[in-house]
């Protein structure tokens, strides 16, 4: 981060790479509000700068630190569709911090836009909610699954 000042402070500007560097850097180690700041800085200065990688760094910012109603919100007004990384990021949070509720939204969101997926539900029940139903659930998907590689696809 250090170097990353002194690039924003000589005629070597710092690029989309080196931004999502100092973001994971951030992730990491929970920086929430500084990866808040060089996000929006990058936002301010130069929109074009951020692609999708810079959007999902900061959703799994979020998530891991436990901030999810930002997270929810952060996803809710992304420029595009958010893709499953968005969500499994969400709900890698979710896990971290036993948000079953919002785990649960992410896992359907998962599941709509992979329906072969399962591991979404593999990640609640591993979390110890206590899901019974979801776990009957993946165990009729993984078992359905397995049928129809033997059978063939079903019509």
């Amino acid at each position: 981060m250090d170097l990353f000042h002194e690039m924003q402070h000589t005629s070597l500007q710092p690029n989309r790479i080196t931004l999502l560097g100092v973001l994971l850097a951030c992730n990491h180690v929970g920086l929430v509000n500084e990866g808040y700041s060089y996000f929006n800085q990058a936002r301010l200065k130069d929109p074009n700068m951020l692609k999708p990688e810079h959007y999902a760094c900061m959703v799994d910012l979020l998530s891991r630190s436990g901030h999810f109603q930002e997270g929810g919100r952060f996803i809710h007004d992304l420029p595009f569709d958010p893709g499953i990384g968005f969500w499994k990021s969400l709900l890698g949070g979710c896990q971290i911090h036993s948000n079953m509720e919002l785990g649960e939204l992410a896992a359907t969101k998962i599941l709509a836009l992979d329906p072969g997926d399962v591991s979404s539900y593999v990640m609640l029940s591993n979390a110890h909610f206590g899901c019974w139903e979801m776990a009957e659930h993946v165990d009729d998907q993984t078992r359905d699954e397995g049928e129809r590689d033997e059978k063939g696809p079903r019509v």
